[in-house]
């Protein structure tokens, strides 16, 4: 059982340590520390390190593809890209508000909605890392929910903001 006290790494590493991975999690705090910790987990979700090891482990070969890339591809939430890769694993997403957008679109979500739909590209889990989710506008919160209540199979989401959720 965990409590309020626990900051959210502990209860990141207890979901991998007991392999209870849930398909929805709202990270927040100040700064940049959620989206941080939402690509933390999110590449330790997609690690395959053998149990016991440290996640995400740095070596296996989905470590080595979700590194953070050192200039990474800009969003445009209009005409696309709607979203780009955590590095360059093909089962990582990012999602965030467009360059020249004032919301997260509709469009991206169903962009993503598609994507997720399709099998996973590795075979194991899928990650989305939504970044800035109070950027989420009503329509994008909207379309979001139903791929929450319903995800695909193995996938989950992590809404990260600066911002908590009311």
């Amino acid at each position: 059982m965990s409590t309020a006290a626990e900051s959210p790494a502990i209860l990141f590493e207890k979901s991998l340590a007991s392999g209870r991975i849930h398909s929805g999690y709202v990270i927040s705090g100040p700064g940049d520390a959620p989206q941080e910790g939402a690509t933390h987990f999110a590449r330790a979700i997609v690690c395959t390190a053998e149990a016991g090891e440290p996640r995400p482990c740095e070596s296996c070969s989905s470590c080595r593809t979700s590194g953070i890339e050192t200039k990474p591809v800009d969003i445009d939430g209009k005409d696309g890209p709607y979203f780009r890769f955590i590095g360059s694993h093909p089962d990582l997403y990012w999602l965030e508000k467009g360059a020249g957008s004032s919301a997260i679109s509709i469009e991206q979500i169903r962009h993503l909605q598609t994507a997720l739909h399709r099998s996973s590209n590795a075979g194991g889990r899928r990650v989305v890392v939504i970044a800035n989710a109070k950027w989420l506008n009503t329509h994008s919160q909207n379309a979001l929910l139903r791929l929450i209540e319903e995800p695909p199979p193995l996938t989950s989401i992590l809404l990260a903001t600066d911002t908590p959720f009311n």
